[in-house]
């Protein structure tokens, strides 16, 4: 099985919701096993700055279940976002980690078609503004300053800038304008390419979209509830838990060679 998530923001919330996150993540990767998958599609840590060799104590609990499935031969891949971009030897070297820089193509499993996997923040598709933020984050001084912090210092900078933007929480209307913008500057080029299937997170909207043999998928985020994406025996199932109520399936498509 592969397990999708993205946006999960630890840290960014009371610590309810925060301890409400921990046990969800805790008991969906419980479930992998060592033929698995995880896939991570990048701010899952609400702020992470490249530390070699610090683990914050907020990130302690999911620290310890992505360790756990590490070590029990889960494959962990975490595609870097706008809030974890630069990752650091911590997540690679204990958490085990596979880290992708940018958009990233991986095999199918048991008969699915490969899997294109990105944030979704790719510059091609962002407003001027935003491009010169994310290239202004990435400046290699102003990472090596912030590293160089003490470890709460850094993660208060962070959290003011999170909630100076809203933490992401766009209206509907803005979120599907916005994924609209990045189907057409994005996504089409990848099916043009022949990346039939293509995954990303980011805008914090959950959906599924068919045309024809193509697919795009936006995992949502786990701020307001949570929802996540599953293939199994060449099928995806995107998932929707709420903070209280029950889990549903939000959409079902085949990712197979013949589907």
């Amino acid at each position: 099985m592969d397990l999708l998530i993205s946006d999960v923001h630890l840290g960014a919330q009371p610590d309810a919701e925060e301890r409400w996150k921990e046990a969800l993540f805790e008991e969906l990767v419980g479930r992998l096993g060592d033929s698995d998958r995880l896939l991570l599609l990048g701010d899952i840590f609400d702020v992470w700055i490249g530390w070699s060799s610090v683990l914050p104590a907020v990130y302690l609990g999911v620290g310890a279940v992505l360790r756990r499935a590490a070590l029990r031969g889960v494959e962990i891949h975490l595609v870097v976002g706008n809030h974890d971009f630069a990752p650091g030897r911590v997540l690679e070297r204990d958490l085990g980690m596979r880290i992708h820089e940018g958009p990233t193509r991986l095999p199918g499993r048991a008969g699915s078609v490969p899997l294109m996997i990105a944030h979704g923040d790719e510059p091609a598709a962002a407003r001027w503004s935003y491009r010169l933020m994310r290239r202004a984050l990435r400046w290699r001084p102003l990472v090596l300053a912030l590293r160089l912090l003490p470890p709460d210092a850094t993660l208060a900078v962070g959290r003011a800038w999170s909630r100076r933007g809203g933490l992401g929480r766009p209206s509907p209307a803005a979120a599907r304008r916005w994924l609209e913008r990045y189907r057409e500057r994005v996504v089409r080029d990848w099916w043009r390419r022949g990346d039939r299937v293509v995954i990303s997170g980011h805008h914090h909207y959950a959906e599924i979209v068919e045309e024809g043999e193509d697919l795009f998928i936006n995992l949502g985020h786990w701020l307001d509830g949570a929802t996540w994406a599953e293939i199994e025996d060449a099928a995806l199932t995107l998932w929707h838990q709420p903070f209280e109520g029950e889990r549903r399936a939000r959409g079902r498509v085949g990712v197979g060679e013949g589907s």
